[in-house]
């Protein structure tokens, strides 16, 4: 049993009155009638029914050796349904089957109506429909038997199964039944009779038939459905239900809460079998009454199936430590670490299927009849040490629910349900002058979801933009957009700001970028982009979002924003920069390499916007900083940069300057002759680390005459060096000799030196000439 379910039983004044409704006769409310069961059962006689078999013919209305000998020999071995499985295993069904294709009836059509009608009132199925389909013949011999198990949905629209039992003489073979904590034993051994007993059954019944003893036990059985042209009846409900819910949803304001009422129903049903037309028993009188009280009370109201999951810690306490692979006992659940409920597949009062997603339920918000045992028990789960839980059990539940809510939060609902589909209803009502005050109400209500949506997508930042426009309350305006990051703005961002700056006014856009800028700080933005550098990523990265500023700023041009804020905008981009080329440093200098054609691309596109904004030191700040900063080496890479943009930039100050630079820097790096063969010094980048064992390495590097160094140390400094020079970009072989002790590190410079720097003259020369 699950000790979840004392969570359920809550809310008592709905609890009493969906009680009181049981008793309440579908067709007269107010006129008493029996409660109903899962089960029933009769008799009629065996002259009744006419059962022909191919290969064999009329059954005699009493079954005798000879006849029974034959149809063994025409029946063949039964299998069962497990999931989604079709299995044959007879330690768990015995028995023998003759399919309804090789079984014919006569009289079914008198018989079915008096049995339908037991069926009717036993089982709370008045006013509906039924009809009975032949599924097969059975046949258990001595000891034969069918264990526990669930009749699987085997037509659309299955509520029932049906079994009649043919006159033969057998002991044993019960037909036991399990719902919950009832049992009803179906006794149909005889020595002698001239009637056909029968049995029908809510198929999410658990059932087993027990062994024959002696004899044999022959069966018909039915797959009852609901009649495809049977209506609905509709169900008055008491005036207790109606005060019960409305007491419930009057607890909160229902035009900006989300709350909401799940009712557990007491039966089983898969997705197929999940339809109001196909409830059973109490489940039925229940689930009309609260439709007919939601429908007064202006409540929407769904079918949906909850899965309910526990995780318990295990209690091992008879667990032989002795033999610890070799448990004398199942490990048993201790205590409650933690649980859900979670609702899917929801089905409207029209009977659709609807994809509204998963929603988690709050234990206050469920109601239930009766606790929730082993028989919803879908799947359990056993893990091993868990860190802070130590040994673990899960379990899983499965229970049919209608769920309902008030038809004015219907759209806070879907916040929970779909955000995405939900996001899009809120950006239509924003469109919507009328509505201003329903969209008012709901962003306050759903406001800690709506700052979960990434402003990296510009259709979702624009979707907020235009909620926040339509809001009479600036400050709620302005609170709903805190959350968005200026550093991932691209084009399409600029639509967005276009609304606001509209709506609100410069003064408004003013304070959201200051709100922006402080949120998003430059130090946390500087640690982002290195760390993209250090670590890989697989999604989009911030490194992309900077780059694409010239464009961005020329759709700010057009928003209507005042120039003063693209300018800020703008300059905040350039001091992002100039804080990453004082941190650059502090990477390895593989890392530093690697980022060279981005850093260059970012400041180009930095004197490309600063050319756009002629009133801002944009440009000149770059160019400066890239005077100041970058030693020979660096320059060198700037050499692309200089020739794409020397005639637009020629005008920014320090930009000779710079131009000059690189053209030295260009012939100092030609003016070196090329390594000659034997030549095996390398041109060293500046390393982060300048320990003693990194300058030895450094040195032996710089040498010409070495092309590998063997070093004794210990196995810290051997890792440092590792390390240090692994992510180097130098392509050293680095191989550790276990010999000696210490052990030794041999380092072997790349053979293919003097190729390289042929390759990098090369390059150097056509940037040389481009340069004049």
């Amino acid at each position: 049993m699950s000790l979840f379910s004392s969570f359920q039983m809550t809310i008592p004044a709905i609890v009493q009155a969906l009680i009181a409704e049981t008793d309440l006769d579908l067709s007269t409310p107010k006129t008493a009638s029996a409660p109903s069961s899962f089960h029933a059962q009769g008799a009629f006689p065996v002259q009744a029914l006419f059962v022909g078999v191919k290969g064999l013919g009329a059954l005699p209305p009493f079954l005798q050796a000879p006849d029974l000998g034959r149809l063994c020999e025409l029946a063949s071995a039964a299998s069962f349904g497990l999931r989604d499985q079709t299995l044959l295993d007879t330690t768990v069904r015995d028995t023998s089957e003759i399919k309804a294709s090789s079984i014919t009836l006569s009289g079914w059509d008198a018989v079915w109506p008096d049995i339908e009608a037991s069926v009717q009132q036993a089982m709370g199925l008045q006013g509906v429909s039924l009809q009975a389909h032949l599924h097969n013949a059975l046949i258990y011999g001595p000891g034969q038997f069918f264990k526990m198990h669930q009749d699987t949905e085997k037509m659309p629209g299955m509520v029932l199964t049906l079994v009649l039992v043919w006159p033969c003489a057998h002991l044993g073979g019960h037909l036991v039944l399990h719902q919950g904590d009832d049992v009803h034993r179906f006794q149909s051994e005889h020595l002698h009779t001239e009637q056909i007993q029968w049995c029908a059954f809510y198929a999410d019944c658990h059932h087993e038939v027990r062994p024959v003893q002696q004899g044999h036990r022959m069966v018909l059985t039915f797959n009852v459905v609901l009649r495809p042209d049977s209506t609905q009846a509709k169900t008055a409900h008491s005036p207790a239900l109606l005060a019960a819910l409305q007491q419930h949803f009057d607890e909160q304001d229902g035009a900006s809460s989300k709350q909401r009422l799940v009712v557990y129903l007491d039966h089983e049903y898969s997705q197929k079998g999940l339809s109001w037309g196909l409830l059973k028993g109490h489940d039925r009188t229940h689930a009309q009454a609260l439709r007919s009280a939601a429908d007064a009370l202006g409540l929407r109201v769904y079918l949906a199936l909850a899965e309910i999951h526990e995780m318990w810690t295990a209690d091992l306490s008879d667990v032989d430590y002795r033999r610890p692979h070799k448990r004398q006992a199942e490990p048993e659940r201790d205590e409650l670490i933690e649980h859900s409920t979670t609702l899917d597949h929801w089905v409207d009062t029209n009977n659709v299927v609807q994809k509204m997603g998963h929603l988690q339920v709050r234990d206050p918000d469920i109601v239930s009849l009766r606790e929730t045992d082993e028989d919803d028990l879908v799947n359990s789960e056993y893990e091993g040490y868990m860190g802070n839980y130590g040994e673990t059990l899960d379990y899983w539940y499965r229970r049919a629910a209608v769920v309902l809510w008030p038809q004015a939060s219907e759209l806070l609902q879907q916040f929970d349900l779909d955000a995405d589909k939900a996001l899009q209803a809120l950006v239509a009502l924003a469109g919507q002058p009328a509505q201003a005050a329903k969209v008012l109400s709901t962003v306050q209500a759903v406001k800690a979801r709506l700052l979960r949506f990434q402003s990296e997508d510009p259709q979702r930042f624009t979707d907020q933009c235009q909620i926040a426009a339509s809001l009479s309350d600036p400050q709620l305006a302005l609170d709903l957009l805190e959350t968005a990051s200026p550093w991932v703005f691209g084009v399409g961002h600029a639509g967005g700001l276009a609304v606001l700056v509209k709506a609100h006014g410069q003064k408004f856009c003013d304070k959201l970028l200051s709100r922006w800028l402080q949120k998003h700080d430059l130090e946390r933005q500087v640690k982002s982009v290195l760390s993209e550098w250090t670590h890989s990523y697989g999604d989009t990265t911030l490194r992309e979002h900077l780059l694409g500023l010239p464009k961005l700023i020329e759709a700010l041009q057009q928003t209507g924003l005042d120039p003063a804020w693209t300018e800020r905008f703008a300059q905040a981009r350039g001091q992002l920069w100039q804080q990453l080329e004082a941190q650059w440093i502090t990477l390895m200098p593989h890392a530093r390499d690697t980022a060279w054609p981005w850093r260059s691309q970012f400041a180009a596109e930095l004197i490309q916007t600063g050319l756009l904004l002629p009133s801002t030191p944009l440009a000149a700040d770059v160019v400066r900083q890239l005077n100041e900063g970058l030693g020979t080496h660096s320059l060198v890479v700037l050499s692309p940069l200089l020739i794409e943009w020397d005639k637009a930039a020629h005008a920014v100050a320090g930009w000779s300057t710079l131009r000059e630079r690189v053209k030295q820097a260009l012939d100092l790096s030609l003016a070196k002759a090329l390594p000659e063969v034997g030549d095996w010094s390398m041109v060293v980048p500046v390393m982060r680390c300048q320990c003693a064992d990194c300058r030895q390495v450094m040195t032996f590097l710089k040498n010409h005459d070495s092309a590998n160094v063997l070093l004794a140390m210990a196995e810290a400094r051997r890792k440092h060096i590792l390390e240090e020079f692994g992510q180097s970009g130098l392509r050293l072989a680095m191989e550790v000799l276990r010999q000696g002790s210490p052990h030794k590190l041999r380092i072997t410079k790349p053979a293919n030196l003097r190729e390289k720097a042929a390759q990098q003259r090369v390059q150097h020369e056509q940037w040389r000439a481009a340069l004049g």
